[in-house]
């Protein structure tokens, strides 16, 4: 009876996270470049040191489908994958907290609703990225390594399964070696934790190794990303992850918030968002700015309602024990750190990126569940919960998927729809636009896609004799110029002066030759004569 209802619950999430229908997918600035490569390249160029096992597994379904007779594209099967991880991770935070905070399964089942209808978990769960596959193998992984009552040969087959999601998503290592060793240290289980520390740091030993060992230069080019850390990063951090939880979609209605976002931004690559906020009907920007008021006001109130319903004086019990049971205020302090953990590893690495937060809306939770719902629920006062998580579900919903859902508001979609009409394979396509909108146009373009910050100082140096090898090599194709060449986004020359500074000159040296052919608020489309 209970594998019935938790497939029905399974199934209810799923449907319900596929069917959300998002046309607009400009804010996933690398999932079309995740989806060409699981296309067209091999397994041994899709590692990436931060997420190791993510493009190989895509691969793997990708070929699997395609035996099992699968004749489409790749972006929907990982659209698929994570809407499966989606449900999946759902159901497993409801267990964690009917299991760990020994709560009824009325209560799971609001907190699992605070997780599911969090902005960048529903929205991620629609789309080909890794986050939420990695967050689902992490669930996984800490439900079976929390269990209180391990053999040896359990405790090693959950640290492999930690080492996996480790090798998933690089910050699945906060919780692995954080939060999990202090569950083992709660429990004075010593075998235990030896046992998951050598299972999980072998197989994460051994995936990096066996990486390096493969394709070590593509492993140290793809990692970028420095620690660093600067009291900005605290202020950039708040509002990344509070657009995680809450959207922010419909603030980019008012023309003032667009206008700020220039003056405040001026070298962030925004034209998606701009476009986007310029085309939302008036209605929505109001009724989302309604729903976010009473959510906000909601949050404040169901926390401070909570904090007297569980210290009121009438209560002499000691803090923990009013959180629950002993085990539920050890599993308390272990998610809070997970949360502390990973917070601070992002304020040193990406604060400001609201995708990578997405990861953390899942300690984040289980801490406020801990913490403020189990205590309701054993009070019998759901009420609060309930109605937070109605408003979550509401005001995401409004001001953050609705807006996704016009095609019309895609600026990717806009700038590519005339070539993506006339372009083809023996065609040439030349840009200079932003990197969301070449992986989006690289994707679905049956043209070669040529994008001129690809390009290295001496091809753009010698234009005539590069754009007649171009000729040559696609003739008897077109060549197709994007007026981005001649009209460069004003983000992109503050932020990358030399090379825009080249390509600038790059333009100016064909521009005499080029013939528009199709007049649009992007610039336009050229093409070179023969």
């Amino acid at each position: 009876m209970r594998k019935t209802v938790y497939f029905l619950f399974f199934t209810a999430v799923f449907l319900l996270i596929w069917n959300t229908e998002i046309a607009n997918r400009t804010e996933a600035e690398d999932a079309f470049a995740y989806a060409w490569q699981v296309e067209h390249l091999p397994y041994y160029q899709l590692w990436h040191p931060h997420h190791l096992l993510y493009g190989p597994v895509a691969r793997g379904i990708y070929d699997g489908a395609g035996w099992l007779g699968y004749r489409g594209r790749a972006y929907p099967l990982l659209r698929l994958l994570s809407a499966l991880c989606g449900a999946g991770a759902v159901l497993m935070f409801f267990r964690f907290c009917c299991r760990r905070f020994s709560m009824r399964p009325v209560s799971s089942l609001l907190c699992s609703g605070l997780l599911l209808f969090s902005y960048g978990f529903w929205r991620y769960a629609n789309e080909a990225e890794v986050y939420i596959p990695a967050c689902f193998i992490m669930l996984c992984a800490i439900y079976l390594a929390v269990h209180p009552r391990q053999t040896a040969a359990q405790a090693a087959w959950a640290g492999i399964l930690c080492g996996v999601s480790v090798l998933f998503h690089v910050l699945n290592i906060v919780p692995v070696f954080l939060a999990v060793p202090l569950f083992y240290l709660f429990h004075r289980n010593g075998t235990g934790l030896l046992i998951h520390l050598l299972s999980a740091g072998a197989v994460v030993l051994a995936g990096y190794l066996g990486v390096f060992y493969v394709e070590s230069v593509q492993l140290f080019s793809s990692a970028a990303v420095l620690p660093a850390f600067s009291w900005n990063a605290l202020i950039k951090g708040g509002v990344g992850f509070s657009q995680c939880v809450v959207s922010a979609n419909f603030m980019l209605g008012y023309q003032t918030i667009r206008d700020a976002l220039v003056t405040l931004f001026p070298t962030r690559m925004l034209l998606e968002e701009l476009y986007l906020g310029a085309c939302l009907p008036r209605w929505l920007v109001f009724g989302a700015s309604v729903s976010f008021a009473l959510l906000a006001g909601c949050f404040a109130g169901v926390t401070a309602c909570a904090l007297r319903l569980i210290f009121s004086r009438g209560d002499q019990r000691l803090w923990r024990d009013r959180v629950g049971t002993a085990e539920a205020w050890r599993t308390l302090i272990a998610v809070s750190l997970w949360f502390g953990g990973y917070a601070g590893a992002l304020l040193l690495l990406e604060p400001g990126n609201p995708e990578v937060w997405v990861m953390g809306l899942v300690p984040f939770w289980l801490a406020f569940c801990g913490l403020i719902a189990a205590p309701l629920s054993r009070r019998n006062a759901l009420w609060p919960v309930l109605l937070l998580t109605v408003l979550l579900a509401f005001h995401n919903g409004l001001g953050g998927m609705l807006p996704l859902k016009n095609p019309q508001a895609d600026y990717n979609r806009q700038k590519a729809e005339w070539v993506l009409l006339h372009a083809g394979p023996d065609d040439t396509v030349l840009t200079a636009g932003n990197p969301v909108f070449e992986r989006y146009l690289r994707y679905y373009c049956s043209a070669q896609v040529e994008d001129l910050y690809l390009w290295n100082e001496d091809q753009l140096a010698h234009s005539a004799e590069i754009l007649q090898e171009i000729q040559l090599k696609h003739s008897p194709g077109t060549l197709y110029l994007l007026g981005d060449i001649f009209r460069q986004p004003v983000s992109l020359t503050k932020r990358f002066p030399e090379k825009t500074a080249a390509i600038a000159r790059f333009a100016a040296q064909i521009r005499p030759f080029a013939v528009k052919i199709h007049e649009d608020s992007f610039g336009g489309v050229y093409s070179l004569p023969d």
